[in-house]
């Protein structure tokens, strides 16, 4: 049973990380200005940024360092619906969800690997 826990964290590890990928090489790359904060945490800004085919775009996004209003920050967003989908360019917000899959699945296995060959063992 560890084993198919670690088998289901580690795949769905690769389906986040393909999906990254995906967005990363589909994703077109800009600056965008913060223009107000949410609840003032710095955290959950609204951003505003021109896209390459000179639409202007106002998001809500998440940040992992404090942002204040007027800082500046890239983004990788899709042309074809920027609105849907921006993401501030954060290596721990890409690839987040995939390391905390990895960081447990990985023990998971390695338990289940070795609770299996104690068990043999005896």
């Amino acid at each position: 049973m560890t084993i198919g826990v670690a088998a289901l964290l580690i795949g769905l590890a690769a389906i986040t990380a393909w999906n990254n990928l995906s967005f990363i090489a589909a994703a077109s790359t800009t600056e965008a200005k913060v223009i107000r904060l949410i609840a003032g945490s710095g955290r959950h800004p609204i951003i505003e940024f021109n896209t390459r085919d000179g639409e202007r775009v106002s998001v809500p996004a998440s940040s992992l360092q404090r942002l204040e209003v007027g800082d500046r920050i890239e983004i990788l967003y899709l042309r074809q619906s920027p609105r849907a989908m921006s993401k501030l360019n954060q290596p721990l917000l890409l690839w987040g969800d995939t390391l905390v899959l990895l960081i447990v699945g990985i023990p998971v296995l390695v338990a289940g690997l070795l609770g299996q060959s104690i068990s043999r063992g005896k």
